[in-house]
């Protein structure tokens, strides 16, 4: 379904300041897209953006023009099909490269899953285009994820913040623990678990495995994980960093998460939240590194960061793999500000507590 909530109102700023009538409007969409070519294509064809079939290949193009999908209890847009691949381009006549928003919000409590910005399944995605995510639930969501060993690659920026200093999360959750733990829905079991597994992420790919490009500028600010690889099964001889992949290769990478934010709950006490801006629990995460070598892009990040690794072997499929986060910090206003996570704060150094403190 499509909404025309700025039409009436931008329709009465042309005719009074007499501009051309040819502007085009941007479209509020409160469907998503789904990846089905007919549905897709009677959604977004009103516009003047299309979708069409060539070969293996479900092609949608946008224009350069903005666009905005804000759904509710689904994903804003979601692609799956094993050995096809989909194209989202939204380039302008002049190269310009519009802005694509989507909007998730699961509003049932405890409810699983259907809460993520771009969900990317089995087959080849690539987006032409910036985009921004901003995505809620009761305890679980994704702003961008990658699963069933899929492909996905942005050629633009993604921005997962909000325009509030104060209150920045672009992806946030009611109960970061995956309603367990205190606070969560769950009573009969782990009740004191306040782990980082079932957190709010940004940019995930899953146990399914998966690799995930952003060649653009990357601005994420999440209360939670913000950039995770968790593909902690084996895969017969693949090694364990090769299993799936995450690569931010933008000019500018910017990534934000609470260092160490001390929570309350009644009967339970007080406790510290283990927020991370990078995790890899197999696979590899890189920040502006292509093929082990460092780029030339400005990094900031704010987070600690944590690599898992097994005690013994790595090729069986077995639960952890060996995890790898490569960062490359290579321009004199690039910094990373955060710990290298081991075993949490209980088993980090005075000297290291304080240094990170001290850098804040």
């Amino acid at each position: 379904m499509r909404t025309k909530k700025w039409s009436t109102l931008l329709a009465a700023v042309i005719a009074m300041t007499g501009l051309s009538s040819s502007i085009t409007l941007a479209a509020d969409y409160t469907t998503g897209l789904t990846g089905a070519y007919r549905a897709d294509n009677k959604l977004v064809k009103g516009d003047g953006s299309s979708v069409k079939k060539s070969g293996n290949s479900t092609i949608y193009d946008f224009g350069g023009r903005d666009q905005s999908f804000s759904v509710k209890n689904s994903d804003a847009i979601s692609f799956s099909a094993s050995g096809m691949s989909f194209i989202v381009n939204n380039i302008g006549a002049n190269e310009s490269q519009g802005t694509i928003t989507l909007r998730s919000q699961n509003t049932i409590p405890n409810g699983l899953g259907n809460a993520s910005g771009l969900n990317i399944g089995s087959g080849n995605t690539t987006i032409n285009s910036n985009l921004v995510v901003e995505t809620s639930a009761d305890y679980l969501t994704d702003g961008i994820q990658v699963g069933g060993n899929g492909t996905l690659t942005i050629n633009g920026s993604v921005k997962m913040r909000k325009d509030d200093a104060d209150n920045p999360w672009g992806v946030v959750t009611n109960n970061v623990h995956g309603n367990y733990g205190p606070g969560g829905y769950v009573t009969n079991d782990a009740l004191e678990y306040t782990g980082a597994r079932w957190q709010p992420t940004g940019l995930y790919v899953s146990e399914s495995r998966g690799h995930m490009v952003v060649n653009g500028d990357v601005d994420i600010a999440v209360r939670g994980t913000a950039v995770i690889t968790n593909t902690y099964n084996g895969a017969g001889d693949v090694t364990p960093d090769e299993l799936s992949s995450i690569s931010l290769l933008g000019d500018h990478t910017k990534i934000i998460t609470p260092f160490q934010e001390e929570a309350f709950v009644e009967g339970f006490g007080k406790f510290i939240e283990p927020y991370y801006s990078l995790a890899s629990y197999g696979g590899t995460v890189n920040v502006n590194v292509k093929d082990q070598v460092a780029q030339n892009g400005k990094v900031e990040i704010v987070g600690n960061v944590i690599s898992m690794k097994r005690s013994s072997g790595t090729y069986t499929p077995d639960v952890y793999q060996d995890g790898r986060i490569n960062i490359g910090l290579t321009t004199g206003d690039s910094y990373w500000k955060g710990l290298i996570d081991n075993a949490h704060l209980a088993q980090t150094s005075t000297r290291e507590k304080d240094s990170c403190n001290r850098s804040k």
